[in-house]
């Protein structure tokens, strides 16, 4: 069976039909050397490696569900390291929860008949912060939009490597820095 090429998206399904210890050992090989990936089915992670690593770089988890008809179903999804999901859930509530003190202070003012120009001003503040939140992740898939692609072929050669070793052929070898670099020299020549 061959491993046909996925969409990369946020979040995506595959279907692989092989032995869960097969897609395993494929696994451990292809985070094999690398400290920012592990793998030990059910789940797996593979991390942008240290040296290019930056504040957007993203993390590809994969978690294996075993289904009915011998196929394992690969539920794949990108997410930011926990440390810069942690920093932007924390400004995220902040900005939230001062969103809510403002307009319960822009609300009060206004039925007082104060002046609503600083609680406003507080309230406008607030929603400009939270777009600007939300504009920066933006930004910042979009930045790491190359480093999703790595990872994803990352694991399509773990899929091939499993693919080939539940046909009985020789398992991959193929390792993730000379496939960039003669990607890289494909890409330059005309």
């Amino acid at each position: 069976m061959d491993v046909e090429r996925f969409e990369v998206r946020p979040r995506f399904e595959l279907q692989l039909a092989v032995h869960p210890d097969v897609l395993a050992a494929a696994l451990e090989d292809a985070v094999a050397g690398d400290d920012r990936s592990w793998a030990r089915l059910p789940y797996a992670e593979f991390g942008v490696p240290e040296d290019e690593r930056h504040l957007w770089s993203p993390r590809l988890a994969v978690c294996v569900h075993e289904g009915d008809d011998a196929e394992l179903r690969l539920v794949c999804r990108f997410q930011p390291e926990p440390s810069v999901w942690t920093l932007y859930m924390a400004i995220g509530f902040v900005l939230l929860v001062g969103g809510c003190i403002a307009t319960a202070w822009t609300l009060s003012s206004w039925l007082l008949g104060w002046s609503v120009l600083l609680p406003g001003a507080a309230l406008g503040a607030s929603l400009l912060l939270g777009g600007l939140l939300y504009a920066v992740a933006g930004l910042g898939q979009r930045m790491a939009s190359d480093q999703m692609a790595d990872l994803a072929e990352r694991l399509w050669l773990a899929l091939c490597d499993a693919s080939a070793r539940a046909a009985g052929r020789e398992p991959l070898t193929v390792s993730t820095r000379a496939l960039s670099l003669a990607q890289g020299r494909v890409d330059s020549m005309p």
